[in-house]
């Protein structure tokens, strides 16, 4: 193979005349070509070693390259199933998530259909679910037997105990709601004068509620002994229990005695009552000499306080405008020991109330002795 690059000859004739130098030797010419040649045959027997081995390097990088590019193919998949394995998961946890707020929701339901009966040390039931029906026969003056599904203590049987809370299972809220309205009778029932009737509340119910009582007894604990108090969870927080557990929507709620008798409201906060989904109109709250009214309405109502010219003090008397017609609606307070005086300002009060511009008369379903509830409020032209 003849090499006609002039650098590797001159190259080749430069080495030969420097050996020839170094060996003191003056080659002739036909040595000196021969020499030529057979360095130059050398020279090109070390330029293909060179360009194989190039080439063996080459196709060994391409190999490892290639060798690294699947690497990284398998370790993106891999990628890609974790991530897909991991997706998985978060939709199985949500899915468990799901499932564990249904069931919260089922069992919070089911709880709101229960009561739990409370009685007192003196006192103890042989027959738990005959002397239950007999309870609430009298205070309802229905046999509930139908309506209740179980009746069972709670807690283990300790000798030497209290005794343990009755829970009653019931089939509908509106057994529920019926028990809970009559159950002030119990104070005047010779058999179950210590029994007292309380909702069957779950967790969260039971976190709120005591955590209001902590932050009251700090507040109280502030000025004054805390041993002389007695604390109870009364009125916005069952309000709350009883319109979660309704499945009627109600456009009006009123409540009466909202001050505590006897005692001094003033530190009271109208906040407090606040009620989600609803505002408020007030008469003589925190007022010592008066009980109280509070008139809960739909944020959506167009609804109005009227004042009248009456000296009876305890009333809360409020305008609605619905489908473009006025709807006078009046809540009135009146003491079981009221005076005559206070009576004949009372008759006076309603004489007023009825010679209103539109004396238009909402009538109002009588939920207990405290509550009053209306729903799906409408005009009624006619007399009551």
């Amino acid at each position: 193979m003849e090499n006609t690059n002039p650098n590797i000859t001159a190259r080749t004739r430069k080495v030969t005349n420097k050996m020839s130098d170094i060996a003191g030797l003056h080659l002739c010419e036909g040595c000196r070509k021969v020499n030529e040649e057979r360095i130059k045959t050398l020279t090109n027997y070390e330029e293909e070693g060179l360009l194989v081995a190039i080439k063996q390097l080459e196709e060994k990088m391409a190999n490892e390259v290639r060798c690294l590019t699947q690497m990284m193919e398998k370790v993106t998949f891999r990628e890609e199933m974790l991530k897909e394995q991991m997706r998985e998961q978060t939709n199985l946890k949500n899915s468990l998530n799901e499932v564990k707020n249904q069931v919260a929701k089922e069992e919070e339901m089911t709880k709101k259909w229960n009561e739990v009966v409370k009685e007192n040390e003196s006192f103890s039931w042989k027959a738990d679910k005959e002397k239950v029906l007999q309870l609430l026969k009298e205070i309802t003056d229905e046999n509930l037997e139908k309506e209740v599904s179980n009746v069972f203590r709670l807690g283990k049987r300790v000798n030497d105990q209290k005794p343990r809370p009755i829970l009653i299972k019931l089939g509908n809220l509106t057994t529920k709601n019926l028990i809970l309205e009559n159950c002030f009778k119990l104070r005047r029932s010779k058999s179950f004068n210590g029994v007292y009737i309380n909702h069957d509340l779950i967790k969260l119910d039971r976190d709120i509620c005591k955590q209001l009582l902590d932050d009251k007894k700090k507040k109280i604990a502030e000025k004054d002994d805390i041993n002389n108090w007695i604390f109870k969870i009364k009125g916005q927080p069952e309000l709350n229990l009883f319109l979660d557990a309704s499945d009627l929507k109600y456009d009006l709620i009123v409540i009466n005695e909202v001050n505590s008798k006897n005692v001094e409201n003033s530190s009271w906060n109208i906040n407090e009552f606040n009620l989600p989904g609803y505002s408020y109109l007030v008469s003589n709250f925190c007022k010592a000499s008066c009980r109280g009214i509070m008139l809960y309405y739909k944020i959506n109502l167009q609804l109005f306080s009227v004042q009248l010219d009456s000296i009876f003090d305890e009333y809360l008397c409020a305008r609605i405008n619905v489908r473009d017609q006025n709807l006078n609606l009046m809540v009135i307070y009146r003491s079981p020991n009221s005076s005559n005086d206070n009576n004949d300002n009372l008759i006076g009060v309603l004489n007023e109330f009825g010679q209103t511009s539109d004396p238009s008369v909402k009538v109002i379903k009588d939920l207990g002795t405290k509550t009053w509830i209306i729903q799906d409020i409408y005009i009624n032209r006619n007399k009551c």
